[in-house]
């Protein structure tokens, strides 16, 4: 028996709710001393695609649904905020946290009521040269 927590969406026949999202930040990065810098501002959604997978380990099993049909709104906003370092010999490290501030759920729908947002955490790691 496994227990996939990282799907809000799951039930026991491990069915999959994915949304996805081409995400546009427009921060305001300030160093703070040589190589370490935070970063704030607002970043926005658009939904490129809503499908339910009924077999998430497999192939098959994608559902795409219709934008028309969806319950789910085509744009998100969110504030991020994060940190990083630049190490001097072009590597760095980032984290940020996106909040979400709207409601991703449309009006006129049977959710309409349910204050659902997208979150995350976002880690990475580059090389600038």
């Amino acid at each position: 028996m496994s227990n996939d927590q990282d799907n809000f969406f799951d039930v026991d026949d491990n069915i999959e709710y994915q949304l996805s999202y081409i995400q546009v930040p427009l921060l305001f990065k300030v160093y703070l001393v040589e190589g370490l810098n935070i970063e704030a501002g607002p970043q926005f959604g658009f939904k490129i695609n809503e499908e339910i997978d009924s077999q998430p380990t497999n192939d098959g099993g994608d559902v795409v649904i219709d934008p028309d049909d969806s319950y789910i709104k085509g744009f998100d906003t969110n504030l991020a905020l994060g940190a990083g370092y630049k190490f001097n010999n072009g590597f760095f490290l980032n984290a940020r946290y996106t909040y979400g501030l709207t409601n991703i759920f449309k009006d006129d729908t049977i959710f309409e009521n349910v204050d659902a947002k997208n979150s995350v955490w976002q880690f990475g790691l580059g090389f600038s040269f």
